[in-house]
Formats: C-alpha cells, sequence, structure tokens
C-alpha cells in the first residue's frame, strides 16, 4: 500500500471516531464482541448467512472500519484467498451482464473488458483489488487480527471461528459461488498480466505463501 494511502485512512479513522459511533458499521456485533473483516470476494455472503444478517456489505480496512479502542477489545477474523483467483472472481463478478454496481455506474464498459484491461483499470482505484494484505492489521494498533481463514480451508476455518465465540450451527454453507473457468486458464496465454498480477501482489505472495 502507498504510504499515501495509509495516512488517508489514519485521518479518516480519527474524523469518523469523533463522529461516529463504533457501532456504525454492520460487520461489529458488540454483543458477541466481535469483528469481521470483510475481504471483497472471500465467502462474505457466506460469513453473513453464518454469523449475520449484516447488509449492505462493508468492505473496509480495519483502520477505517474500527477504532483501535474496539479492534483491541473484540474478537477479529477474516477470510483471505489466492490473489490470482480472487482477482478473476471480481472480474467475473463486476463484468457478468447483470452487474449494475457501483463501478458499472463509473465505468459503463465494464462489461465489455478483458481481464488484463479490467485489472489496469481497476488496480487504479483504491478498494476494488487491494491485496490481502490491507485486511490483517489496524495501522493505529500494535494489536494483530486474531484469526485468519484462508478461503482454501474454508470449512474447517470458520468452525475454529465459531468455536473460539462459542456459536453453534449445524452445517457451514457455501453461498454466492463464483461461476468461471479455473483462474490460471484466464493467464495462460498472457504471460505479461501474470507478471503484472506479480507485482501487485507481492505482499500477499510473500506474507501468505500463496504461488500462482
Amino acid at each position: 500500500m502507498m504510504l499515501r494511502t495509509i495516512f488517508d485512512e489514519i485521518k479518516y479513522s480519527r474524523w469518523r471516531d469523533m463522529l461516529l459511533p463504533d457501532n456504525s458499521s454492520k460487520n461489529v456485533d458488540h454483543y458477541r464482541r466481535f469483528i469481521f473483516v470483510h475481504n471483497p470476494k472471500c465467502a462474505g455472503t457466506t460469513i453473513k448467512k453464518i454469523f449475520g444478517p449484516w447488509f449492505p456489505g462493508d468492505h473496509r480496512v480495519p483502520t477505517v472500519l474500527v477504532s483501535p479502542k474496539i479492534w483491541e477489545r473484540y474478537f477479529s477474523f477474516v477470510v483471505i484467498r489466492n490473489p490470482f483467483e480472487r482477482l478473476v472472481s471480481s472480474f467475473s463478478y463486476h463484468t457478468a451482464s447483470d452487474y449494475k454496481g457501483f463501478y458499472f455506474a463509473k465505468y459503463p464498459f465494464l462489461h465489455s473488458l478483458s481481464l488484463e484491461a479490467y485489472f489496469d483499470l481497476m488496480s487504479a482505484e483504491t478498494d476494488a483489488l487491494r491485496p490481502n494484505i490491507d485486511f490483517v492489521s489496524h495501522k493505529l494498533s500494535d494489536k494483530p487480527i486474531d484469526f485468519i481463514c484462508r478461503f482454501e480451508n474454508l470449512e474447517q476455518d470458520i468452525i475454529k471461528v465459531l468455536y473460539r465465540l462459542n456459536i453453534a450451527v449445524d452445517t457451514v454453507p457455501q453461498e454466492n459461488k463464483s461461476k468461471h473457468k479455473a483462474y490460471v486458464e484466464y493467464f495462460a496465454d498472457n504471460p505479461r498480466l501474470l507478471e503484472k498480477c506479480r507485482l501487485y501482489y507481492k505482499d500477499d505472495l510473500d506474507a501468505f505463501g500463496y504461488e500462482f
């Protein structure tokens, strides 16, 4: 993340703490004292089905999502995902013919983009394709996130979170599954895009051990 972006988040976090209550995000459960950091395209619908409901979705990073005080007192968790697969999932979602959300309103040509054109456009947006690493720490606290679930091991990891929070469920549903080809196929004939993504997601690859 660029240094400027970090300072922007800290500035906004301090402003928010002065004007808004700590329960301003639906991703914070004050009764059960936990914070769900909603990393886009990482099983958010499934998490809402189990723990929620929370609407609308809140994809803010921890620094902007909650104050340091709440971050340090509550149990926090997030789901991360292979960044290449996550990019393809985001691309499939945003370029689908039935997507009419925020980015379509901003970019009406979104549905016609190739994966590389989509990456070039959306990687310039602050939040659209943020690396996983941005969702696992609070810039105003030394406390790391309490638990990182991996999309690739979702059911087992969610069960651990449920056990930690003393929440009983019968099954862990798989909601809102992406419908697209295997992510490797999207890069097969485009080594230039693959290298772009490796550079953009370098921190994810180093921190979490993901590989293409």
